[in-house]
């Protein structure tokens, strides 16, 4: 069976509860990059997300590029997030460099922290263009098996674009899982940008 993975960044945000629930509606589970300061205003939507069985992984703190900052203020930023997500009882196994940027150093960081660094490689830019059916038709024309979807939980043009990007690529047979199912686990201190088709 076809698989793809839906994964969210930037928040929790105001539209997540929904998302959540559209998610349990099409019994589909999904993996949530969350970012600390987040987390902080929203702690409740981290344990409904972890209670309905989503992976929620770690987005820094405040969303900096990892890559212009120290080693130690990027472990800072992952360090925070992860004890933020412990509180609520979640630990998060992979991590989402801002902007996708990561270098050796970066790496080094993450494999320190017990994490692997996971991108995507179906980006439909739904931040730049905050228009339904764009997003749609960009997701679902290029799905393909493996393919890890980057969208944002923070718009609510992303998140209206998810029951039909489901319905969609269900209707030609795609299955939807997390990250973790997708790629089989991501080693510390490794990175990937898709999955593996089962």
């Amino acid at each position: 069976m076809p698989c793809v993975a839906l994964t969210f960044d930037d928040g929790p945000g105001a539209h997540t509860s929904r998302l959540l629930d559209i998610l349990a509606d099409h019994d589909v589970k999904a993996t949530f990059y969350t970012v600390g300061r987040q987390i902080e205003q929203r702690p409740g939507v981290i344990r409904k997300m972890a209670a309905a069985g989503h992976q929620i992984g770690n987005h820094s703190y405040d969303h900096p590029q990892l890559t212009a900052v120290s080693a130690d203020a990027a472990r800072r930023q992952i360090a925070t997030t992860d004890a933020l997500l412990r509180a609520q009882g979640v630990t998060p196994s992979t991590v989402r460099p801002p902007y996708g940027s990561y270098n050796t150093s970066v790496l080094q960081v993450l494999g320190s922290l017990g994490h692997g660094a996971v991108n995507w490689n179906v980006d439909p830019r739904d931040w730049q263009d905050k228009d339904t059916p764009t997003v749609v038709q960009r997701v679902t024309s290029a799905a393909r098996p493996g393919a890890i979807l980057l969208m944002h939980d923070v718009h609510s043009t992303s998140v209206d674009a998810v029951p039909q990007i489901i319905t969609t690529l269900k209707a030609r047979g795609y299955h939807f899982v997390t990250v973790d199912q997708i790629t089989g686990g991501v080693a510390p201190g490794s990175a990937v940008h898709s999955g593996m088709h089962p």
